[in-house]
């Protein structure tokens, strides 16, 4: 054995080339992660081309699109929303179309890795708040003290078609826990005070009838304006939550933003 170099090192191994691999692997996996967090919309780079600057897109040095433009004054309440995923999905929508808050039961959520999966870095820009299941009640409340008109989003026997419906400027949209939905007592609490809205109230009204405001709480037979829901052609009987949040988002985005958005 004397003179004799013993290797613990697999037969026919070689380490320049099993260091390379490593290195490969570390390099794709951190560039794999940098791509999920950094790319995810129409713009995948940051740029000031003129172009840009036309259509009204400008960026800070952090890469910050429109980082002075308002943003729409639409909340969204996903405190009853339990699916992490789902969660950051909602944050990736709300910031997309740069809404005001998004409102998770709990900010720890979106430190998760199930939440950041989904949300691609909205995370760091979207604005967010946080407010206990069991206290949305409240917050409701204290968004109508603040001149917000709050709606749920859900099936219901009176709610109003999303098409049909005007949007506040001011509004704050409560969704429903995964399967069960907004309960009752919440549901009541929607709509009331606040704003005005259009609602067409549908064939009954005759050709040329002039549809007038009525108070946010009110329709055409008395139905309450302060539930919506999206109309639905297909046997199953709902959505998932982030799919519904982001269609009436589209409908409130498409009556409030600037025109030159959609160009």
């Amino acid at each position: 054995m004397e003179g004799k170099v013993v290797s613990l090192l697999p037969s026919g191994f070689n380490p320049a080339r099993g260091l390379f691999t490593a290195a490969q692997i570390l390099l794709t996996a951190t560039a794999w992660k940098y791509c999920q967090e950094r790319v995810g919309t129409m713009d995948m780079w940051p740029s000031n081309s003129p172009a840009d600057k036309e259509r009204g897109r400008s960026f800070d040095q952090k890469g910050n699109r429109n980082p002075a433009q308002p943003r729409h004054a639409l909340k969204i309440c996903a405190a009853l929303v339990e699916n992490p995923m789902n969660l950051g999905a909602l944050c990736r929508t709300a910031e997309v179309f740069r809404l005001e808050s998004l409102v998770l039961p709990d900010l720890a959520i979106a430190q998760t890795w199930e939440f950041r999966k989904l949300a691609a870095s909205a995370h760091h820009w979207q604005p967010l708040e946080a407010c206990s299941p069991a206290v949305v009640s409240q917050w409701i409340q204290s968004q109508q003290q603040l001149g917000y008109v709050v709606l749920a989003l859900t099936t219901h026997p009176q709610a109003c078609c999303l098409t049909e419906f005007t949007f506040p400027k001011k509004t704050a949209l409560v969704l429903g826990r995964e399967l069960t939905g907004i309960p009752d007592e919440l549901i009541a609490m929607c709509g009331q005070g606040g704003a005005k809205a259009t609602v067409d109230p549908g064939p009954a009204a005759g050709l040329g009838t002039v549809v007038k405001e009525q108070p946010v709480g009110t329709m055409a037979e008395d139905r309450p304006l302060g539930v919506l829901a999206i109309p639905q052609f297909g046997q199953v009987e709902s959505l998932n939550v982030h799919t519904a949040a982001a269609i009436a988002i589209y409908e409130y985005v498409k009556q409030h933003a600037q025109p030159k958005i959609f160009d």
